[in-house]
């Protein structure tokens, strides 16, 4: 599987995913887009190398596992919006499989039906851990603001004096 999509981990950014969703390893992998993929950053960025020409794409994928899913960050979903770039990619993917060729897979991706939607994605252990840190943060303010604001103790003598209790 090949597509162009919204991070499940990080709002507003597109993230280009590659994966291998049959059952057996995936050798000599082939992609090619149609335009050849470009992002905004390799015009507005002077140390962005363009990713059509990264090995991925030149070289292809020696070997993919099953199940094996691949990750990497493509555009800022607002700065997409913004450019002239093409919101529509086809991408072809050819592979070899156990017993040679396998069929030529075509994917249709279309980032446009992202625009003006607003997503909730799924919450990662990053998400638990940022909302723990401002849980102390939080935690930390409050213990300072009670300790400023709690009255001192009386003394033990004045204490035992209250009690009816005659000091010794």
């Amino acid at each position: 599987m090949v597509d162009i999509r919204p991070s499940d981990h990080v709002s507003h950014v597109f993230v280009l995913v590659i994966e291998n969703t049959g059952p057996t390893v995936a050798r000599n992998v082939r992609i090619r887009f149609n335009p050849p993929l470009e992002r905004v950053g390799e015009t507005s960025r002077p140390n962005w190398k363009p990713i059509r020409n990264s090995l991925l794409l030149t070289n292809g994928i020696a070997l993919m596992p099953p199940g094996r899913r691949m990750e990497w960050f493509f555009d800022l979903t607002h700065e997409r919006f913004a450019s002239t770039l093409p919101m529509q990619y086809t991408a072809t993917v050819e592979a070899d499989g156990p017993f040679g060729a396998v069929e030529t897979l075509t994917y249709k991706i279309d980032m446009a039906v992202y625009g003006g939607i607003n997503r909730l994605g799924a919450k990662t252990t990053h998400d638990g851990v940022k909302a723990l840190e401002e849980l102390v943060k939080a935690t930390g303010q409050l213990a300072n603001t009670l300790s400023r604001s709690e009255r001192p103790l009386p003394p033990p003598e004045s204490a035992e004096r209250e009690h009816g209790e005659a000091p010794e």
